[in-house]
């Protein structure tokens, strides 16, 4: 089974794909509505959230991105700009136009009246 999956390269990475990647793509391009027909394979979750922070900015040309406290998103730059590491010491500076927003928490909300 090893040598099998060996022999196709299921994953690689982004830059180089193998027939079980292109597999996975046109049918999960074909499963969604009209217009998702575009498939983008990553290595992890941080990774991902970086990708997709960047295709916000471009595609509305904006830059300011906003992220809900006691979150994870990753490790990268932009990723650690939308979690709950915000406010954190020791990082530097984050990338510019981060916001946070707090945490939903029914039981102990920020935004009740006392």
């Amino acid at each position: 089974v090893i040598t099998d999956h060996a022999m196709q390269l299921d994953h690689l990475f982004s830059g180089m794909v193998s027939p079980p990647v292109i597999s996975l793509a046109d049918r999960l391009c074909n499963a969604l509505p009209a217009g998702l027909d575009k498939a983008f394979f990553l290595s992890t979750g941080g990774e991902s959230n970086e990708a997709a922070i960047k295709m916000a900015k471009t595609y509305t040309g904006k830059f300011e991105i906003v992220g809900i406290g006691a979150s994870w998103h990753g490790v990268t730059a932009q990723a650690l700009g939308a979690q709950y590491h915000f406010g954190r010491r020791g990082h530097g500076p984050l990338m510019p136009g981060m916001h946070m927003l707090p945490a939903p928490n029914a039981y102990r909300s920020i935004f009740r009246k006392p």
